[in-house]
C-alpha cells in the first residue's frame, strides 16, 4: 500500500484534510494481514457469554459512527452523494 502515499497526498490537499502522514492512517500491514488471511475462521462467543460480557455493538453503526468522527475530524475525505445507500 505504500505505493498509494501521493494519492493519499492529493486526497489531502483536494479535500482540505487535516494533513497526517499516510502511514499514520493505518497499521498497513495488519490490514494487508487482514484483508489476505487465508484460513477459514469460525467464533463463537459463547465462552465470553458465559463470562459475563453479555453486551454486543452492531458493526456498521460502530462503523458509521467512526467514519462519521474522522470525516468531522477531516482525516477523511466527506461522503460522496451516490445512488448506492447501504441499509
Amino acid at each position: 500500500m505504500s505505493e498509494k502515499a501521493a494519492l493519499w497526498d492529493s486526497m489531502v490537499a483536494r479535500y482540505g484534510l487535516h494533513p497526517t502522514p499516510y502511514d499514520q492512517i493505518a497499521n498497513w500491514a495488519f490490514v494487508d494481514w487482514m484483508l489476505n488471511f487465508g484460513e477459514e475462521t469460525i467464533q463463537s462467543t459463547i465462552k465470553i457469554r458465559q463470562a459475563g460480557f453479555a453486551d454486543c455493538i452492531d458493526t456498521r453503526q460502530s462503523f458509521r459512527r467512526q467514519l462519521t468522527r474522522l470525516r468531522e475530524l477531516r482525516i477523511i475525505p466527506p461522503e460522496q452523494m451516490s445512488s448506492y445507500r447501504a441499509t
